[in-house]
């Protein structure tokens, strides 16, 4: 019996698409159009060839080799229904030599209400903010200041220690680095005691991809504006009038005014090469000696000791009629930076003298040092 005209085109079809599948189409509507009956419906499926199936997968750019480039220095407080962030990143020699003066900066913030107020370091500004910004800072060299900003924004539900980590890696992230644990988290921030809770600060030091302009603090993308906030005023009341001291002076020693959390200021000279001291009270255990340390030798490029080498570079120093702790930080050679540090505990504060200057003149200078620090003596 012959074949139904629509069953030849079917056998056919099916030929050519097992030989040339790709042909199939145009052929297909070619045939049926004129063999199959106008009530029937005939659909083939047209496998794809290998190429177009196949998924090409693009390797992720090389993580940045040698020395970290860039330093990002960043604290949160968490007030109530709000957090307040701190945050600067640079170059690591443009902004290690201010380390101490951030966290000196943020120690000193207090609040009226929900309006923070602080202590400007010296010669750093102050601009009023704008947009989600509280108030913008800027310090270091005037042609080229680095930027800090204060940026308030709504406290989300949950756990308060699952923020900061989100939030620590979200910068970790911005600096090409690995993200970390919630158990790492203790040992990556320092948490420092300010008059109205706790401050958590991360120092990191990684690759900013060639932007050391600071990103705003959101978390997810969540961008959510705050309320607005008028910027506070200064404080300017030195730490000295706060935190009476008495001390002997050694010869040579210039006064500088006691500005900022400073209870007391020198400098000195000697030909081409300066050195700059400074007495500082913080409130509360401003963090453990093994963090400062680590923060005074990143201060002059040197990297990150453990705690048993801690303990072969540490010696007592007594100071005010208590015992501090005393360490010399320097590199390998008789050049470049040096800094002499004490850090000593009173009852609700945590009192650094240090000498930040020339390796060589600290050398000199360092029996003028260790003895300014043993006069001492606290009034209050």
């Amino acid at each position: 019996m012959p074949s139904r005209p629509g069953t030849i085109a079917r056998s056919l079809l099916q030929s050519i698409a097992i030989r040339f599948p790709v042909a199939l189409l145009g052929i297909s509507v070619f045939l049926l159009s004129g063999c199959r009956p106008d009530n029937e419906i005939v659909r083939y499926r047209v496998p794809k060839s290998p190429e177009a199936t196949q998924t090409k997968s693009v390797a992720p750019p090389p993580r940045p080799s040698g020395e970290p480039t860039d330093r990002m220095l960043a604290a949160t407080i968490i007030r109530h229904d709000r957090v307040w962030f701190f945050k600067a990143i640079a170059k690591v020699d443009r902004i290690s030599p201010h380390a101490d003066e951030f966290q000196e900066f943020v120690q000193s913030v207090k609040f009226d209400g929900e309006t923070p107020s602080w202590d400007l370091p010296e010669d750093w500004q102050q601009q009023s903010g704008s947009g989600m910004r509280f108030a913008t800072l800027s310090f270091g060299e005037k042609q080229e200041p680095i930027e800090l900003t204060v940026i308030p924004l709504p406290l989300p539900p949950g756990d308060e220690r699952a923020y900061v980590l989100s939030n620590v890696n979200r910068w970790r992230g911005q600096l090409q680095l690995d993200p970390i644990t919630q158990e790492e988290l203790d040992s990556s921030i320092d948490e420092l005691e300010i008059s109205d809770g706790k401050v958590s600060i991360a120092d990191l030091r990684g690759w900013s991809g060639g932007s050391a302009r600071p990103m705003a603090p959101f978390v997810d993308g969540n961008r959510t504006n705050p309320a607005p906030v008028r910027p506070a005023p200064v404080d300017s009341a030195s730490a000295g009038g706060r935190a009476a001291i008495e001390y002997e002076t050694p010869n040579g020693w210039q006064v500088l005014p006691a500005t900022g959390m400073r209870a007391a200021a020198f400098s000195v000279t000697e030909g081409d090469q300066s050195a700059k001291i400074t007495v500082i009270p913080l409130p509360g255990r401003a963090g453990d000696l093994l963090s400062n340390v680590n923060r005074w030798r990143g201060q002059i490029n040197l990297g990150k000791i453990d705690a048993a080498e801690l303990e072969s570079l540490a010696s007592d120093i007594e100071i005010g009629g208590v015992t501090g702790n005393y360490v010399e930080l320097a590199g390998d050679t008789s050049e470049g930076q040096a800094i002499f540090g004490v850090s000593a505990e009173k009852p609700g504060t945590t009192w650094f003298v240090k000498m930040t200057g020339d390796r060589r003149l600290l050398e000199k200078q360092r029996e003028n040092f260790r003895s300014f620090t043993s006069s001492i003596r606290f009034t209050e």
